[in-house]
């Protein structure tokens, strides 16, 4: 018996080494993937490789590079450290990615930088607003199995950013916006003391595609005249001498 567990052992230790060496671009052509979807040259192996490039909906993405994780296979998941990026792409990340047997998808310690002014390229700012910035993401732990999440702690912060408008530009020192999910919607919370200009609201993003944002911006005593321009042009101060800031909108 002990024998049969062996040679059964070893079956299954060399299938799997047979899986995990299988060349990436041979994986990838197996798949049915999303048309929009966009992928550059593949090269190396399931268990260690790279794509050149992953674009899509305007999103490009560099030097995808992935080195699976063996201490995962105990429990069945599939794991991988992920490198985005080089020196000079307009974003870089890293982060572990894991699969388990059941589709749920979990990605932890994440930590991404662009800019700004990239992001404004894939998703333009409303009344023709335009920024500029250091932005950087850091994900302690995200959990996907349906729209949008099952968990999620992260943060994303701006730093020396700057807002332009037909009023002016406006500086923005720091922002720090909180990252969460609550019943599979993602809820992005922003307090005056995490931010320069006093602002105050939270956010979501429901299943549905429902865009809501609640909250109000109190300016403080030294905020940028431009920047009190763009909010008396925007809406009516209440009694409080806040800015109410409502918003209601589905993505399409």
């Amino acid at each position: 018996m002990k024998k049969i567990f062996l040679i059964v052992l070893a079956l299954l230790v060399y299938g799997a080494f047979v899986v995990m060496m299988t060349p990436a671009r041979f994986a990838f052509n197996l798949m049915t993937l999303p048309s929009q979807l966009k992928l550059g040259a593949i090269s190396g192996t399931i268990w260690s490789g790279q794509i050149a490039s992953i674009a899509s909906d305007g999103l490009r993405l560099e030097s995808v590079v992935w080195q699976v994780l063996p201490s995962h296979f105990i429990s069945l998941d599939l794991a991988a450290d992920i490198n985005v990026g080089t020196t000079s792409s307009e974003i870089i990340a890293q982060g572990q990615v894991s699969v388990s047997s059941s589709a749920v998808i979990t990605v932890e310690q994440l930590i991404a930088t662009t800019t700004a002014d990239y992001l404004t390229t894939i998703t333009p700012l409303p009344m023709g607003l335009k920024a500029s910035g250091k932005v950087k993401l850091n994900v302690s732990r995200f959990v996907y199995s349906q729209l949008w999440c099952d968990t999620l702690d992260g943060r994303l912060t701006v730093n020396n950013a700057q807002v332009a408008s037909d009023f002016g530009s406006v500086p923005v020192e720091y922002v720090d916006i909180s990252l969460g999910c609550k019943q599979h919607k993602l809820i992005a919370t922003l307090k005056p003391a995490n931010n320069s200009l006093g602002i105050d609201i939270e956010a979501q993003l429901s299943p549905t595609r429902q865009v809501t944002v609640l909250g109000a911006i109190n300016p403080p005593h030294d905020a940028p005249q431009d920047f009190i321009n763009l909010l008396k042009f925007s809406g009516q101060q209440d009694k409080l001498g806040r800015y109410p800031i409502v918003i209601n909108t589905r993505l399409n």
